[in-house]
């Protein structure tokens, strides 16, 4: 406390003596009443805050470099952990999700910490050369990069390293000292054993925390005292910390969490909530954090009303032994100063001193000790403390007691340990983990050897074993599972298997070959306690009693390519070119023109692959029912080696391109080559792995004696990725739709549907999708999806003309004819959407243009005819050659039943008529009004209207219905004069604008026409005498127009209807036609990227869009949710289901099966689209050439990258096969 402090407080007179604060003050210390300062204030103490650090560089770059996959893996965590965050909602977050959120915050802040800092050490630098800024190093020497790890050795690197005080928060005491980026304090402890590891000595106070808090509070003697039973419990927390964990019943490194958690606030695991010794330590800390409030009370009234410290004693009892903490740490950092070191940095509860200043580390000790209890009064116990990774505990922890000699070598390669691992732990799975990691036909096995690692999701996908994975540990009713972490020692992920035995008391772990055992207890604490934990991620086959949540599929990415011997020596000998990816060179060179272009070259890797395969035959050539099958092809075999040798050398030729099953398997080659392009890697081997592919998916298998597969065989579309079946699949094991020559799955459809819906009908965005979504489920053949826009569209339409689409329209429909939505509609058209139309000329251009057009005026499709309803539903989309009465009703009887006709009682359009109120009144029996639309008017002004009619005056005429117009007024005409002449006075004009209300319509003709006047007269210069772009006509002379007699009437027929309507029937009633000009907005806007399209394909859009509005506006009105969404979020959450049940799906697949093939589905947009394609084209064919009179044959056409000319060396179209 300090004198100004002692002077504010309220003492009785009878209880101190009879003297002045000053001498009271004074004379305390002499009485012994007053304790020593254990919390030094901010300003009575001065810390050093710049140290010098050694750093390693050369083997933290080694580290870094040693595998790719260790970053992959990194971000593959990251991603995991990101899933994992609860979903943003509104309002407060529970305590659960708030402590689930800042855990997985921790933790990809941790990766992103781990990563940022080897980043900046492997950063390459930038040098001059030549006058130009280069990377140090060619690109072939970056690419070189991994391989280079190998050669970095030690190389430290000195830094002068700047502490700091967090300024988040003013405390009256100082806490604990920040390094600042880069310093060794900041980096993870998994770097530190790379940077400063290896030459220094990590000293930590043992059990700082509780050591210090339990000093703490016997030096303040606080009063009331902590009971007995309770001060034992602290005690042996504090002196004997291990005694008092095994009571608990908990490994050390569990114990310790649990300790620290609990002391500060947190919740005990489920398992210890009911333990005794817990509950004593709550109560503890409860006692120790109400002494830090009153130690420091300042700070804490300071903190509680500070929102962002939802827990301030915990802060202020962290704040009081910090604060202890950091005072030590300044004693020890002073006193080890004094022998010079190369390193010092401080890390909160330790120092890290090199190596090269002790002599004798326990001396050394033993002086730091003494040091700090004499100039601290604190006794604590420093220990040296040492770091080991998971696979160092279990060597140190474990015994050795098998080595397998029954092992096959190929799993011993390294790069192979996954399928080692999975040997081990899946006995039954053995001989088809053996032959999947055999078979070179296998593009997996090929990047395996090349890159020198496996994810777990592509040796699952080999061995077709579903794999579950999870962090940590798995649950307790597994007892055969895979563990991987990312081995520290030379930075390569590894992968061992792991069994428990039945007791629950042995674990078994297998190293490759090597088998150790130690008790599960051991094993636990080496997984908690291991410096490279956070990478510890375990996989196991799924079990019936799993409940993993599918955010853990992420993990499935996850790489590993160690093995045992990569472990002990540290050799990047492996597996071709280990962790180092492989990317395709680009093959670029000119034509005789010397224009660029790219060969792909596929031509000369199949010659040398071929080559290949018949110097190693034998080998290559694996026994099948005892026939050799021929690794080039999917199924052919032959009963002898020197047949098959024979078939190689005489069909699998430059003449066949190599291939001799047909077509089908060099466009799976080719799907391979894109592949690997798009994955930055490079493929050899496509005979083999495309043989291999096709026979996975081709079942039944087709005759071993057959060589031309392609009639037997089809192309079947499905969401995870296209693929070959065999024909007489289809129809039985296989229910698929046939649109033309393209047959889908359910799923597939599903996907259509959901790319449509979202995309907004766009086709390129959809087939884009439609390519990632292969890609991503880890398809090799997405590029067998359709290329072309047109080649989708049969698809889309079966799609739209199927059963269940149509149910779902109607269903919706008649919701809409529930909610009375035909009471009122509004109808609109658009021109710009149908001139994108091909085939026929502008409707600008001369009547002789358009009529030689293919499609000439009487056939046109001039506009776009939308109707909306009473709340805004879309209810039409119908293309009219013109605006005419006629064109209007036939459309509206094309598309409405006699029932939503009748149910027409009023109709906004922008050009009402006496003729088009008759003739809707032919078709809509109920029809009571049409009324002008206010927003087609040059002026723009907002009404309101009122639930309640003034039963004094009736403002209200009757509803015009064209027949005849009540003339103007003499007041009426003189005022409509001025529109023209903008002749009112400026006295006149000012009153009537600045006494208009917004809030209240025009009661009476003359008011409007008032309005109109006093606008012209105002903005007579700056808008009203401009003409308009469309009519060609002065503004003014528009707006004296409109304010005719019979355009009044059908304007006031708006206020007039409003009055009419019921309140519920005015929520979301439109503003005349605007609901339409914004959906005329919203559709151009989908179809802007899109220059020309057929008429049928726009007749097949506008199917998608009116669904998609339907769809939208039902979600809305009968399924709202809980909170305001985007219309796009809303469609998206509904579209997870399908619109086919499995039975609908395969009745409606069923319709096209025949007793033959499966016949195609009836499309007649499809046909039409062929005819208006013929038509067009036979249209342009017609028109005369123009021909340049400039001289263009030295002009070069501009060429990127992107558009660079290909020169394919295969021919996908046809394969000239020999006659034999």
């Amino acid at each position: 406390m300090s004198f100004y402090e002692f002077k504010k407080l309220n003492l009785k007179p009878d209880e101190h003596p009879n003297l002045s604060r000053s001498d009271l003050w004074d004379q305390m210390p002499e009485h012994e009443t007053v304790r020593s300062d254990l919390l030094l204030r901010r300003e009575e103490h001065e810390t050093r805050l710049k140290f010098e650090e050694e750093h390693d560089v050369g083997l933290v770059k080694k580290y870094a470099s040693s595998c790719a996959a260790r970053s992959a893996n990194a971000e593959n965590l990251k991603a995991y952990y990101e899933s994992m965050l609860p979903a943003p909602k509104k309002g407060r977050k529970s305590l659960q999700q708030e402590e689930l959120f800042t855990k997985n915050q921790s933790l990809i802040r941790k990766i992103v910490d781990h990563e940022a800092r080897l980043a900046a050490v492997i950063a390459p630098r930038r040098r001059l050369k030549q006058k130009r800024s280069v990377e140090d190093g060619n690109p072939e020497d970056r690419n070189m990069q991994e391989i280079a790890a190998a050669t970095y050795s030690s190389a430290k690197t000195i830094k002068q390293v700047e502490y700091a005080y967090s300024a988040k928060q003013k405390y009256s005491i100082q806490a604990r000292r920040y390094g600042s980026v880069g310093s060794a304090q900041s980096i993870s402890r998994r770097l530190q054993v790379h940077a400063v590891g290896g030459h220094t000595v990590d000293l930590d106070i043992h059990n700082c925390c509780l050591t210090l808090i339990y000093q703490i509070v016997q030096k303040l003697s606080p009063d009331p005292a902590l009971p007995d039973d309770l001060d034992v419990v602290f005690k042996q927390v504090a002196e004997k910390r291990s005694d008092f964990i095994t009571k608990i019943g908990l490994q050390h490194a569990e114990g310790k969490d649990v300790i620290n958690t609990v002391f500060n606030g947190g919740a005990p695991p489920k398992k210890l909530k009911d333990c005794e010794e817990i509950k004593k330590l709550q109560r503890i800390a409860l006692f120790v954090r109400w002494v830090a409030c009153n130690l420091l009370h300042d700070d804490y009234r300071s903190l509680v009303d500070n929102k962002t410290k939802t827990f301030p004693t915990a802060t202020i009892m962290s704040l009081m032994w910090n604060a202890v903490e950091d005072r030590i740490l300044h004693v020890w950092s002073e006193y080890v100063l004094r022998g010079k070191p190369k390193h010092l940095s401080l890390h909160f509860d330790g120092l890290r001193v090199s190596t090269d200043a002790i002599e004798n580390v326990d001396e050394y000790i033993r002086d730091c000790q003494e040091v700090i209890l004499k100039q601290t009064s604190f006794n604590v116990k420093v220990v040296a403390k040492k770091h080991y990774n998971f696979i160092q505990l279990i060597h140190d922890q474990g015994t050795l007691v098998n080595k397998i000699s029954n092992l096959p070598d190929l799993l011993k390669v390294s790069g192979n340990c996954i399928p080692c691992s999975m040997w081990h732990a899946m006995p039954t799975s053995k001989a088809a983990i053996v032959s999947a990691v055999q078979d070179d036909g296998q593009q997996e096995n090929v990047d395996a050897r090349k890159i020198g690692y496996r994810s777990y999701r592509s040796v699952a996908a080999m061995v077709k074993v579903d794999l579950v994975s999870c962090v940590g540990l798995p649950p307790n009713h597994l007892k055969n599972f895979l563990l991987h972490y990312d081995y520290e020692g030379n930075g390569v992920p590894h992968c061992v298997s792991i069994r428990f035995d039945t007791t629950n008391k042995i674990a078994t772990v297998i190293d490759g070959a090597d088998v150790y055992k130690l008790s599960i207890m051991k094993f636990q604490d080496a997984c908690l306690s291991a410096v490279d934990r956070s990478t510890i991620l375990t996989y196991w086959r799924r079990d019936t009693k799993d409940k993993t949540d599918a955010k853990s599929a992420i993990l499935l990415d996850m790489a590993a390519g160690a093995s045992q011997d990569s472990e002990a020596d540290d050799s990047d000998e492996g597996m071709g070119d280990k962790c180092r990816s492989s990317h395709g060179m680009v093959r670029l060179s000119q034509d005789d023109a010397e224009n660029p272009v790219i060969s792909d070259n596929i031509i000369g890797s199949l010659c040398e692959e071929t080559d290949a395969v018949l110097k190693d035959l034998g080998n290559k050539s694996p026994r099948v029912e005892g026939r050799r099958r021929c690794p080039l092809c999917p199924f052919r075999s032959f009963t002898q080696l020197r047949y098959l040798r024979t078939h190689v050398q005489k069909h699998h030729t430059a003449k066949n391109q190599y291939v001799y099953s047909g077509t089908k398997q060099i466009k799976v080659t080719l799907s391979l080559y894109d592949h690997a392009a798009s994955s930055q890697t490079s493929v050899s081997n496509f005979l083999q792995t495309s043989a291999s592919l096709m026979r996975r998916t081709i079942e039944p298998a087709i005759g071993e004696r057959i060589s031309y597969i392609d009639k037997q065989i089809r192309l079947v579309l499905d969401a995870a990725g296209p693929s070959y079946v065999n024909l007489s699949a289809i129809g039985s094991t296989l229910h698929v739709r046939r649109a033309r020559n393209l047959y889908y799955t359910q799923s597939f459809a599903d996907q259509l549907i959901r790319e449509m819906v979202m995309g907004h009908a766009q086709v390129r965005t959809l087939a884009t999708r439609c390519h990632m979504a292969a890609m991503q489920a880890g398809s090799l053949l997405s590029t067998l999806l359709p290329s072309r826009v047109p080649q989708w569209m049969p698809m889309l339409e079966d799609i739209a003309s199927s059963t269940a689409f149509r149910s779902k329209m109607e269903k919706m429909t008649e919701f809409l004819v529930c909610g009375d939505e035909w009471h009122y509609i509004s109808m609109d058209a658009t021109l710009k959407l149908c001139m994108k139309v091909m085939g026929q000329a502008s409707y600008r251009a001369p009547k002789q243009v358009r009529d030689e057009a293919p499609f000439d005026d009487t056939v046109a499709w001039r506009r776009l005819l939308t109707i909306r309803g009473r709340t805004g539903a879309v209810l039409m989309m119908h293309f009219v050659q013109s605006e005419s009465s006629e064109q209007i009703v036939e459309a509206m009887r094309q598309n409405f039943s006699v029932e939503q006709l009748n149910s027409v009682h009023h109709v906004g359009t922008d050009s009402p008529s006496e003729k088009l109120l008759a003739e809707l009144k032919g078709i809509c029996q109920n029809l009571k009004s049409l009324m002008l639309d206010p927003i087609h008017l040059a002026i723009v002004y907002e009404y309101g209207f009122w639930n309640k009619k003034n039963p004094d005056k009736d403002y209200w005429q009757q509803l015009y219905d064209g027949s005849m117009a009540r003339p103007l007024g003499d007041e009426e005409t003189r005022i409509r004069a001025m529109i023209l002449d903008c002749s009112m006075s400026d006295s006149e004009t000012a009153r009537v604008l600045d006494n208009l209300n917004p809030e209240k319509p025009f009661m009476r003709r003359l008011d409007f026409i008032k309005a109109v006047a006093a606008l012209c007269r105002r903005y007579k210069v700056v808008e009203v005498t401009r003409k308009a772009a469309g009519p060609n006509k002065d503004i003014n002379k528009i707006l004296w127009a409109a304010c005719a007699p019979d355009r009044v009437e059908w304007l006031m027929n708006n206020i007039r209807v409003r009055h009419s309507m019921r309140a519920s029937y005015l929520w979301f009633l439109p503003s005349g036609t605007s609901s339409n000009e914004a959906l005329h907005a919203e559709i151009n806007s989908w179809t802007r990227t899109t220059n020309v399209l057929h008429r049928s394909t726009l007749a097949l859009k506008l199917q998608y869009f009116l669904y998609i509005k339907t769809l939208q506006h039902y979600l809305a009105t009968q399924f709202p949710m809980s909170h305001v969404v985007s219309a796009s979020m809303l469609l998206g959450r509904a579209l997870h289901e399908s619109i086919w049940s499995s039975e609908e799906w395969s009745a409606w697949c069923a319709e096209q099966q025949t007793a033959g093939t499966q016949c195609k589905a009836e499309l007649p947009l499809a046909k039409a689209r062929l005819v208006e394609a013929r038509v067009v084209r036979r249209a342009v064919k017609k028109k005369p050439v123009v021909r340049s009179t400039k001289k263009t044959d030295d002009r070069r056409k501009r060429v990127t990258p992107l558009s660079v000319k290909r020169m394919h060396t295969l021919r996908t179209a046809g394969v000239k096969r020999s006659s034999t």
